[in-house]
């Protein structure tokens, strides 16, 4: 949490203010953040599991699917009009 702490002040805060309450202000919204996003996390996850259970193989199945074509992708490169590579799904 101290490096996120420190990442978010030098990125996003002190280039635009060094006031103290400026930090403090952000240091109570990263205080409150945290755990909320934590509890969304374990809530959305205790859902989810539920519905995972339910749908196993059929998830399995999407899952391995969106694999292959993941590979596929990285696979199959083609060489653009600039001769930079970039994917072949790539509209540009």
């Amino acid at each position: 949490m101290l490096l996120f702490d420190l990442t978010i002040f030098s990125m996003f805060v002190l280039p635009y203010s060094n006031q103290l309450i400026d930090l403090l202000i952000v240091g109570y919204i990263l205080t409150l953040a945290g755990p909320t996003a934590n509890l969304v996390w374990l809530l959305a996850g205790a859902w989810l599991r539920k519905w995972f259970v339910n749908y196993k193989k059929q998830i399995d199945i999407v899952m391995a699917t969106l694999l292959a074509l993941c590979a596929i992708a990285i696979i199959i490169k083609k060489k653009n009009r600039n001769g930079d590579e970039r994917m072949a799904y790539q509209c540009n």
